[in-house]
């Protein structure tokens, strides 16, 4: 994620940034930059909570496990909109209109991989439980 003003770079934080938190240096009008840290996002925080549990259930391969592997990766993806919703009113209420917040390419990639997850996981839900159980007939 970058955050610009009027085309020029203020502050980018990455992935792991938003989860953990970031220490940058403030610029001060008089005297040297100021050491100011910033926590994780908890909307970040719980995108990546859900996706880890997501990736764990995806091992074991029940029907129970299945379905639970795609809300999480679904629950994953719905976290990470809002956590973009969250940093663009952020951003917005704090520079008005010459801020400007663009998120890169793997924000875009891991919004992808959870929405395809789920979707995946859902339909193998949904081909598990269509496929009528199998009987065995005693041959006389």
């Amino acid at each position: 994620m970058i955050v610009s003003c009027d085309g020029e770079r203020v502050i980018m934080y990455t992935g792991v940034e938003l989860v953990t938190g970031k220490t940058h240096m403030e610029p001060q009008a008089f005297g040297p930059p100021k050491e100011t840290h910033s926590e994780g996002e908890k909307l970040a925080i719980t995108a990546f909570a859900l996706g880890s549990l997501g990736a764990i259930l995806t091992l074991p391969r029940s029907r129970r496990t299945t379905i639970a592997a795609a809300i999480a990766c679904g629950a994953a993806g719905v976290t990470l909109l809002l956590l973009k919703a969250s940093i663009e009113n952020d951003v917005v209420r704090a520079g008005g209109v010459l801020m400007e917040v663009h998120f890169t390419w793997s924000y875009w990639l891991s919004f992808l991989l959870f929405v395809l997850t789920a979707t995946g996981r859902g339909y193998l839900f949904r081909k598990a439980s269509s496929v009528p159980p199998t009987t065995t007939a005693a041959i006389d």
